[in-house]
């Protein structure tokens, strides 16, 4: 039952969390703007969320409460949803229909409106973050830093990213590199946009040249988790599971709040065989987020499996049967559980 188990639990997470599906490559790393699970193509779907962070200037404080707006087609366009405040920076819209892209927009006194783009994927339970970054009105645009740990990028800077991001989308990567160089130009040491400059070369499976750029956007912000979890997946795909392990110990310590996080640490305990800690990390994933994390019920049910712990590594698989009943991979979990 052990390495049955153990080969369907780690495959389904690494072809699920890290995988674009959108792009539906082979090569298995996190999309620059969302994790989720497949959905056919056709579907419409308004499980979608977009999580917006709303950072001001070094040492500011918000005469009023910033106002964040979601629309669908641009300015002009109606209010579409109402977002939830689950932070002191941080906004949550929920319910929004996935393959779509969204305008958001973020009002506060004193600070300039400032707009962006952000699209969800056409996959079930789409989820996309942006952070919008707030210049005081009448200060230069090309302001690169608000604060320790909050990196502004400037306006025109911002436009070269977003038709990166197209581009990366399109399998346009040249013509995505051409427009991050220009960024880089503009905010050398912005930790988002080194990361997917990074992540354009991994499209390109040029892991070498994408390892910079991650280990440079950490080293300005050790708290940008695409990055954080863009290089963990590097190591743990070249078998360095210490080096992943260390990588996102590191991380969560520092309060990182990622399901996808605890996955990979989960998963990357599994392969060293440390069956207890695969057990907690996993545990942990679905805590953070049990909906999206929810196949992390596969991992551990594996490493309730390494631990003897039969009777509740089948539980585990049962629970996951029961809530992904027509999961493209139930078939193969009744299949290890009948064996």
């Amino acid at each position: 039952m052990r390495s049955s188990i153990h080969l369907l639990s780690v495959a389904v997470l690494f072809s699920l969390v890290l995988v674009s599906p959108a792009e539906g490559q082979k090569r298995q790393y996190p999309t620059p703007t969302t994790t989720s699970t497949p959905t056919p193509p056709a579907s419409i779907i308004s499980n979608g969320s977009i999580y917006v962070r709303v950072l001001p200037e070094s040492g500011a404080v918000f005469d009023s409460r910033p106002s964040v707006a979601i629309t669908e087609g641009g300015f002009d366009s109606p209010e579409i949803s109402i977002p939830e405040e689950i932070g002191q920076d941080l906004w949550k819209f929920e319910g929004l229909q996935v393959g779509t892209e969204y305008m958001v927009q973020v009002q506060a006194k004193g600070y300039l409106t400032q707009q962006q783009y952000v699209e969800l994927a056409n996959v079930s339970n789409a989820t996309a973050r942006v952070s919008v970054y707030l210049i005081p009105d009448g200060q230069p645009e090309n302001a690169s830093t608000v604060a320790p740990g909050h990196f502004l990028l400037p306006p025109q800077a911002q436009r070269e990213v977003q038709q990166a991001i197209k581009d990366l989308k399109s399998a346009k990567t040249s013509s995505a590199r051409k427009h991050l160089e220009k960024a880089l130009r503009v905010a050398p040491n912005h930790p988002g946009v080194n990361y997917l400059m990074g992540w354009s070369y991994l499209r390109d499976q040029e892991d070498d040249r994408a390892v910079p750029y991650f280990e440079k956007a950490l080293s300005v912000d050790p708290s940008e988790v695409p990055a954080v979890l863009a290089l963990a997946t590097v190591r743990y795909q070249q078998g360095n599971y210490t080096a992943a392990i260390d990588l996102l110990t590191k991380a969560v310590e520092k309060a990182l709040s990622s399901w996808e996080a605890q996955w990979i640490l989960a998963a990357s305990y599994l392969h060293e065989k440390n069956f207890e800690q695969a057990r907690l990390h996993a545990e942990q994933a679905l805590k953070t987020d049990q909906k999206e994390a929810r196949r992390a019920q596969l991992v551990l049910g594996e490493a309730l499996a390494g631990l003897g712990q039969r009777q509740q590594a089948i539980e585990a698989f049962q629970t996951f049967l029961k809530e992904n009943a027509h999961d493209p991979e139930a078939a193969r979990v009744r299949e290890v559980l009948n064996r």
